[in-house]
């Protein structure tokens, strides 16, 4: 279906007074992706900013992960190469009698 005149004025009217893209598509019987569509040719998408709903402001921050042992931080930087020298040189002070 092509969009009369008055259908797309009657769109970008309701589109400035804050409606959202569901309630217009309500209003005029048309889909809601097809008002979309229209609002993008029109140029007007994301243009006017909402008032139906408000923006959260604060963010969540997740917890600092719990430390089991202080040695972490060591090993987690630790090169590979260093870590297998380390490794071997403790187990040959194990096997030591």
């Amino acid at each position: 279906m092509k969009w009369s005149a008055d259908e797309s004025s009657r769109v970008e009217t309701l589109w400035k007074q804050g409606m959202t893209t569901g309630e217009i598509s309500k209003k005029i019987g048309r889909t809601r992706n097809s008002v979309v569509a229209r609002l993008n040719r029109l140029g007007l998408l994301g243009s006017v900013p909402k008032t139906n709903y408000e923006r959260r402001e604060t963010t969540t921050r997740r917890k600092p992960m719990a430390r089991k042992n202080a040695d972490w931080d060591s090993w987690l930087f630790e090169p590979y190469a260093h870590r297998k020298i380390r490794l071997a040189n403790e187990q040959e002070k194990s096997n030591v009698r």
